[in-house]
């Protein structure tokens, strides 16, 4: 079993999130989503490699169905010999409880986490990099890409109130990457108050601390549905990533 001892000599950990059920995609795929293999290869594997090849990163911990913790450490740490990845502990009921219970295992040692998407395969070296420079400066940086159509606000009866300012307006991706100290705080405090965000930049924003936006990109998807399959499909089969 991967050690889920605490490690004091880590600067930079990524954080991957993969602790959805992912019913849906299950039920039609016959696997949930961060396993369902692309090329022969698991969604999740694709995420962990870039931050296993990344000088930036130190250590890796990541977050999956307790279920599921024997599968990822022999058909994935394992057989793709990510040695970096230094836990894998048991997801929570909603995504910002799996993240807790990732955090839990991070010595207040380390400078920065990077919370990322374990269905989001096609993350870049350049995301990973410009993450952390820009949070060490800052404090906080979340990738995002412009939107690219127009935006309304609409009721909960679908009656448009309003169109948002597009050039004001970004789609947030992940890795959402943040000096620890700072976000344990953002996750101590929406305890408190019971708040659950959509992700962790919220959590952040709600005691006034504000990310900084580094661009994303549209080949960054998130995996969540069968047509998000098929597209991820068609980007490797077409040599984009």
């Amino acid at each position: 079993m991967v050690s889920a001892g605490n490690n004091t000599n880590v600067n930079v950990a990524a954080l991957i999130a993969a602790g959805g059920q992912g019913l849906r995609m299950a039920t039609k795929m016959g696997r949930r989503k961060q396993f369902i293999l692309l090329e022969g290869k698991p969604v999740l594997a694709y995420a962990i490699e870039k931050f296993q090849d990344s000088h930036f990163v130190d250590a890796i911990i990541l977050v999956v169905p307790a279920e599921e913790i024997d599968y990822v450490e022999k058909e994935i740490v394992v057989s793709y010999a990510f040695g970096k990845v230094t836990a894998i502990v048991p997801g929570g009921k909603e995504r910002q409880d799996s993240v807790a219970n990732g955090l839990a295992n991070l010595s207040n040692e380390t400078e920065l986490v990077i919370v990322h998407d374990g269905v989001r395969p096609f993350i870049s070296d350049e995301m990973i990099e410009n993450s952390v420079k820009v949070a060490r400066e800052c404090g906080a940086a979340i990738v995002g890409i412009k939107a690219p159509d127009t935006i309304k606000e609409a009721d909960r009866e679908r009656q448009v109130l309003r169109t948002l300012e597009r050039d004001l307006l970004w789609l947030i991706q992940t890795p959402q990457t943040f000096k620890l100290s700072l976000l344990k705080q953002a996750f101590l405090e929406a305890r408190k108050s019971g708040f659950y965000g959509t992700d962790e930049a919220a959590l952040l924003e709600r005691l006034g601390l504000f990310p900084k936006i580094i661009n994303g990109s549209s080949l960054n998807i998130k995996i969540t549905t069968p047509d998000d399959l098929a597209l991820a499909k068609a980007i490797l089969k077409h040599g984009l990533y």
